[in-house]
Parts: structure tokens; C-alpha cells; sequence
């Protein structure tokens, strides 16, 4: 214990002499360590940096990174060294920066070289020529020559299509300022022009183009002839000439449908780039001016088109051949069909006065007289070479009969909706007035009325009978009178074309023949008939054979076997009646003409008058109202009965 005091006690002497004396140990000097410069910039073409070191030791130095554009000329050294940084140069279009840490000891302290970016490259290129180059459909091979500067020195060059083209080929794709390039087109045989575009290139973002135009072929196609072609109404042979280096083969003709039925097309004659094309224009026989286009057409090329013009068949006609009046005149009218210009010419008609004209219809009045009379009234052309047409005007005493029928290819049947009147008879009498315009050679058949294979009144038979002898054919056989030939009339009467009143008596199989102005009597024939039914149903044609009593064997006037045995005349006031005439009853004053539709017995009364005109019909004016229905309506003539 006591040693242990003496020890603190030497200790506490020796620190209490220590601060009496003011005595401090010695401190080691801190590292330092400075460069000059601390950063440096250079250009972007390089360079060095000279960098001196001041350092409290031996010192060195690292890179931040690696770096391939710049070299310290040394990493370590001692105090007051110089390092040289030899730059590269920047040719990057960014900046470039580099940090190197020097250290001595503890400390440390950083040197930083930036450098500029590579000044921005200026490229120019061009092709001569510069437009756009046409090649002919045959082919060929343009060339152009290229330039090609980058910062106003000579530079390379790459050439790039834009598409795939396997028609033209470049002779290279890439090459120096100066050179040329040779384009190979093959011959163009598309029916459009080829377009081809090739991209020059070039440092600093230049570039220009090139486009190769491969033509197509050019077709040409003109017309040569006349544009216009017009034609009288007789027509005739057209040519159409084309220049043009299309074959004719190659070629279109084009007539419009609605004008193929008068403008025809032959044929063609190729020569050296020309073609004649050959057409018909057929006669104009309708009554208005017709014109259409006819159409030369190829592939690439506009069309040619030339007009045809064909005047009409001038017109100037009546309807109305002849005007008849009563004595005490009045207002008629005359319709006209014409195309061409006319004047009314009312010189030879001093009673005629024209009411104005309306439609197509020429209205006049005249003024009565106290004596037949008859004017002309003359529709002349103005300037056309159609003859003039003269219409009658006669006024005399009032006629019975002023249009009858002509029953030429016409022939009528009725439809039987009152049939119990001409059915189931016994005694009848059959009445008409006819006038022969057309005579039948040989025995050929016309038929005047009646129903084939049962009762049929005819002219002719087809066999043995003349075509100018009356015939009675029925079931089972047919006869005739003696005097129902007509050249054996008494009197003669039974001349061509002149009116021939008939009528026919039946009672119980016993027929005689009346003919002429008298009603002579032609003589009796006798049938196995007893009684006729007239109302035999009518049915559509192509059904016989189904219904062998009906259809063609029905009643039918101006008809019976076939189309073939019409009535080549005129007819009219046909009857029938329920009786026998007496011949006192026949030779009534105008009976021939005219009876009164309420008349005792008349159970069948068709005029065949202009009230039917126009009409698939003819009236019945009995009272049975049987009408006929005609083929087509019947033409009507005019006349002045009696």
C-alpha cells in the first residue's frame, strides 16, 4: 500500500513540473495536393493540356472511366511534376468530357478536360440531269452523272430504289463524286406509262432523286372521214375512215341498240395506220327523221364517235277519202296524217270554209244546196314531193249507208251471251250486201257467214266449185242453186265490184237464194236440216281438237276452215231473222239498206257501219245484243247507199 502512494506521488510531481516548463510535442504536417489548371477546354480538334502538380508527397492519379480519346504522358509523380493530356480529336457530334482524381497521401483533388463537338458535316449531291427522265416504250439506257460534296469536299455516295423494279437496273449502287450511273430499261409493253424512283445519298443527311419513265406505247386513233353523214330516206352504203395504228381487229364498233335495225355494220379493210369501217343505212320507210352515232373505240385511246342522220318517208295522207252530206250542208271534219308541210287548197270548193285546224284534224263547214253538188277540197305539199291528196265533198240527198266494211283478212265472231234467240230455228231468213273488191282464183274458198262442217254460206269450195259461185256446205255435203253463180244474174248483175244484195231463206231444210236489186230468185237446194243452231260457243284458237264442235266451228262472218278463206270485200247490213221473207218483205222500199232494229222477228243486226269504227267490235242492234268481236279493227270505206 504504501508503495503504491509513493508511485502517485512521482507521478503527480513530474506532470506538475511538465506545465511549470510549457513544453508541446510536435504534430505530423496534414497531405496536400493541387493541380493547375483544374479544368481545361479544348476544341474539337484536340490537343494537349499541360497540368502542373503541386503535392505534399509523391502523388497519382486515376481516371474517372475509361477514356479512348485522351493519354496522360504519366499516373504518378512527385511534387512540382508536369502531366501532359494528349487529346484526340472530338469527331462525335456530342461533347466530350473526361475527370481524372489526383491523390497524395489523404488528399485528393480532381482535373476535368471537356472537349467541343465535331462541327456538323455539310453534304450536297445532285444528279445531272435532274428532271425526270422519259424513256420511249421500246426501252433504253439514260445515264446520270452524280455530285457528291461533304463540307465542300468530293464524298461518297449510295443509291437506294424505292421499290422493287423489274424493269429498270442501275449499273451500280454506290460510287464517288464524278461518276456516272447507267439505268438498263427493258421495253415497256403495260398498258400505262412505269414509274421508277432511285434515292442518291450522301454524309450530312443529303440526298436527291431520280424518276425513270417508261412510256407506254401511244395508240393513236383520229377519224378521217366526215364527222356527220346524213341520208334521204332511200339510205345507202357509209364509210367510216379511222387513222390510227390500233389493228382493226383491236378496234370497237358500237351502234347503239335502238339503231342496229337500220344502221348495219359489214365489214373493215385494214391499210397502213388507217381502217375503213363499211355500214348500211337501210331505207327509211317510217314517217319521222331518225339520227344515232356510230362509236370507234380502243384500248388507251379517246373514242371517235360520227353522227347519222336519215330523213323520215314524207306523209300526206287522209283518213277520209270522201265527205257526204245532206243538202243542207254542215260542219265535218278531215283528219290528216302528214310530216311534211301542207296548204289547204279550197279552190274548187267555193261552198267550204276551213274552221281552223286542231290536232291533226282539219275542221270545215259548208253551206247547203238545193242540188247534188261535190267540192274538192286538195291538201297540197309545200315544198315536199309527196302528191296531193284531194277529198270529195258531195252533198246530196241524206244516204242510208254512208261506211261499210272491208272485210279483207278480217273476219268477226260473236261471243253468243244471248244465244236462245239464233238457236233452235226452223225458218230463217239471212240478208247482207256485199261488193267483190278482190276475186279468189281457181276454186279457192271466201267465206261469207256461217259455221264450217254444219251450215256455211261460201263462195268457191276448193274443189269442183267456181270462186264466183254461192255454196251451201253442211254436214255430210254442200249444193248449189242453178243461177247462184254470179255471171249468170239475171240482168248481168253479178258484175266485179259492184253491190250485190243477198238473202237467204230457210224452212225445214229447204234453201232458196235471192240475188241482186230485185231479189231475183236463184233457185232452191234441199238439205238434211231441219233446224240450224247459230250459237255454237266460241273458243280460243289451237283448242278445236278438244272441242271439235267449237272454235273454228262456230259462227264466224269472213271466216270459217282457216285465216286462209276470208272475204276479199266489202259488207255490209247483215241480218238475221227468225222468219221467212216474203219476196214483197225483200223489195221494200230502202229494206236493203235499212230496217228498223225492233223489226218483228230480226234476231241479229250488225250494220257494220262508222259507228263500229275503230273498234275490235261490231254492234248488234236487235235487241239480242249479240256483238261480234273482230281480229283486228275493220277498216271502213266510205259510200252513199242507195
Amino acid at each position: 500500500m504504501k508503495k503504491t502512494i509513493l508511485m502517485l506521488a512521482g507521478l503527480l510531481a513530474l506532470t506538475t513540473g511538465c506545465d511549470e516548463k510549457n513544453i508541446e510535442p510536435e504534430q505530423p504536417a496534414a497531405d496536400e495536393i493541387s493541380v493547375s489548371p483544374e479544368n481545361a477546354g479544348l476544341k474539337n480538334i484536340g490537343g494537349s493540356v499541360d497540368v502542373i502538380i503541386t503535392s505534399s508527397g509523391e502523388w497519382s492519379l486515376e481516371p474517372e472511366e475509361e477514356y479512348s480519346w485522351v493519354e496522360p504522358s504519366a499516373i504518378s509523380g512527385k511534387d512540382g511534376d508536369k502531366v501532359v493530356f494528349s487529346v484526340k480529336p472530338n469527331d462525335t457530334f456530342e461533347i466530350r468530357e473526361a475527370v481524372y482524381t489526383f491523390t497524395s497521401g489523404k488528399a485528393e483533388t480532381e482535373f476535368k478536360i471537356t472537349v467541343e463537338k465535331a462541327d456538323p458535316l455539310v453534304g450536297e449531291i445532285s444528279i445531272y440531269p435532274s428532271e425526270p427522265i422519259e424513256v420511249s416504250a421500246d426501252g433504253g439506257t439514260p445515264s446520270v452523272t452524280v455530285t457528291s460534296l461533304v463540307n465542300d469536299e468530293g464524298a461518297s455516295w449510295t443509291l437506294t430504289p424505292d421499290d422493287e423494279y423489274s424493269w429498270v437496273t442501275p449499273s451500280a449502287l454506290e460510287g464517288e463524286d464524278g461518276d456516272a450511273v447507267t439505268f438498263n430499261v427493258e421495253p415497256n409493253n403495260a398498258e400505262e406509262d412505269l414509274t421508277a424512283t432511285f434515292t442518291f445519298s450522301t454524309d450530312g443527311d443529303a440526298s436527291c432523286t431520280c424518276t425513270i419513265i417508261s412510256k407506254a406505247k401511244i395508240w393513236t386513233l383520229e377519224l378521217a372521214s366526215e364527222a356527220e353523214f346524213e341520208y334521204d330516206n332511200k339510205g345507202g352504203d357509209l364509210t367510216v375512215s379511222v387513222n390510227s395504228n390500233i389493228p382493226a381487229a383491236d378496234l370497237t364498233v358500237t351502234i347503239p341498240d335502238d339503231a342496229k335495225s337500220w344502221i348495219e355494220y359489214t365489214t373493215s379493210n385494214q391499210g397502213d395506220n388507217s381502217v375503213d369501217f363499211y355500214f348500211n343505212v337501210k331505207e327509211n320507210t317510217t314517217f319521222e327523221n331518225r339520227q344515232s352515232t356510230i362509236t370507234v373505240s380502243g384500248a388507251r385511246v379517246e373514242p371517235v364517235t360520227v353522227a347519222v342522220r336519215q330523213k323520215q318517208t314524207d306523209i300526206l295522207s287522209v283518213e277520209t277519202k270522201e265527205i257526204i252530206l245532206g243538202l243542207e250542208g254542215g260542219n265535218f271534219e278531215i283528219p290528216v296524217t302528214a310530216n311534211v308541210e301542207y296548204d289547204v287548197d279550197l279552190s274548187d270548193a267555193s261552198g267550204v270554209t276551213s274552221r281552223g285546224k286542231e290536232g291533226n284534224v282539219e275542221r270545215f263547214s259548208v253551206t247547203g244546196v238545193s242540188d247534188k253538188t261535190v267540192y274538192n277540197i286538195v291538201f297540197r305539199p309545200v315544198s315536199s314531193s309527196v302528191p296531193a291528196v284531194t277529198v270529195p265533198v258531195t252533198l246530196k240527198k241524206s244516204a242510208l249507208i254512208n261506211y261499210v266494211a272491208n272485210m279483207k283478212k278480217h273476219y268477226a265472231y260473236p261471243t253468243w251471251g244471248n244465244a236462245a234467240p239464233v238457236n233452235n230455228l226452223s225458218q230463217f231468213t239471212i240478208e247482207m250486201l256485199i261488193n267483190i273488191r278482190e276475186w279468189k282464183s281457181g276454186n279457192e274458198i271466201s267465206t261469207l257467214l256461217g259455221i264450217e262442217n254444219d251450215f256455211l254460206l261460201r263462195m268457191g269450195d276448193g274443189n269442183s266449185t267456181s270462186h264466183n259461185t254461192i255454196q251451201l256446205a253442211y254436214n255430210g255435203g254442200s249444193k248449189t242453186g242453178s243461177y247462184w253463180t254470179l255471171s249468170t244474174l239475171p240482168g248481168n248483175f253479178g258484175h266485179f265490184q259492184k253491190w250485190i244484195p243477198i238473202a237467204l231463206t230457210f224452212d225445214r231444210g229447204s234453201v232458196t237464194l235471192y240475188m241482186g236489186n230485185n231479189y231475183a230468185n236463184c233457185g232452191t237446194v234441199t238439205i238434211p236440216k231441219t233446224e240450224v243452231n247459230f250459237g255454237v260457243p266460241h273458243i280460243a284458237e289451237g283448242m278445236e281438237n278438244r272441242f271439235p264442235n267449237m272454235g273454228k266451228y262456230c259462227f264466224w262472218i269472213g271466216r270459217s276452215y282457216d285465216n286462209n278463206r276470208d272475204f276479199r270485200g266489202w259488207m255490209s247490213e247483215v241480218r238475221i231473222w227468225n222468219k221467212v221473207l216474203t219476196t214483197s218483205e225483200l223489195n221494200a222500199e230502202n229494206h236493203k239498206y235499212y230496217v228498223d232494229p225492233a223489226s218483228e222477228g230480226l234476231v241479229a243486226y250488225w250494220r257494220f257501219n262508222e259507228d263500229d269504227m275503230g273498234k275490235n267490235t261490231v254492234k248488234d242492234w236487235s235487241a239480242s245484243g249479240n256483238d261480234l268481236t273482230v281480229n283486228s279493227p275493220i277498216e271502213y270505206e266510205p259510200v252513199s247507199l242507195p
